[in-house]
């Protein structure tokens, strides 16, 4: 099996890497599932942690073990760290990556009204909002210097990476200018956007909850 090539992350191959971990006992749904919520479990604990909120960083390691121990193989988990890694640098690279994925493995819940909005679709919606890079500038000085960005069925975050990605292509950190404030009903695209928010760099809050 070939190495997992990290200057070009691709969906496909995380998805292949992931059935080439399977033992069986799990689909590779189920697996996505799973990393998902490991690695939601991860991130989240550090900033419980570094909010002294030891009950929250607790409950969040239970999570984590819980599924961890749901694998009779765990040579499993092992493989999970590295393709952690490589949908971080897909995301920072542009990609709506966990979207992407979760569209491939049928992981998204046509129920619950979910579908793969592909990234370009994202970046012009995100344009035809906020404009080019003068109109960006004119609607940050008119707001005080910085935007607020409310997305209340964000799914894998998709729009928000695109909103992220507009605000450095147009010379403006989104660090210091944006604030996002993301939602979703669904706890898989809550992982997925709370983790590829995180691996964007965008400053905000994401909720698991019903926002109608």
């Amino acid at each position: 099996m070939a190495e997992l090539d990290f200057t070009n992350p691709q969906p496909k191959y995380f998805i292949r890497e992931l059935e080439r971990l399977s033992d069986g006992s799990k689909s590779a749904r189920e697996m996505f599932r799973d990393f998902c919520h490991m690695a939601y479990c991860a991130y989240a604990k550090v900033v419980a942690l570094a909010h002294l909120d030891n009950e929250r960083a607790d409950e969040l390691e239970a999570r984590y073990m819980q599924i961890v121990n749901s694998y009779r193989n765990k040579d499993i988990v092992r493989g999970y760290p590295k393709l952690l890694g490589y949908a971080q640098v897909g995301v920072e690279q542009g990609l709506d990556f966990l979207g992407h994925v979760a569209a491939e493995l049928s992981a998204l819940d046509a129920k619950q009204g979910q579908f793969f909005t592909p990234m370009p679709v994202c970046k012009m919606m995100v344009e035809m909002v906020l404009g080019d890079e003068q109109s960006l500038t004119n609607e940050l000085d008119e707001l005080g210097g910085y935007l607020t960005f409310g997305e209340p069925c964000a799914g894998s975050g998709a729009i928000v990476i695109a909103a992220t990605e507009h605000f450095r292509q147009n010379g403006h950190d989104p660090m210091t200018s944006l604030l996002v404030y993301a939602a979703d009903l669904n706890q898989l695209a809550f992982h997925m956007c709370y983790l590829q928010m995180t691996w964007a760099g965008t400053p905000g809050f994401v909720a698991h909850e019903n926002s109608l």
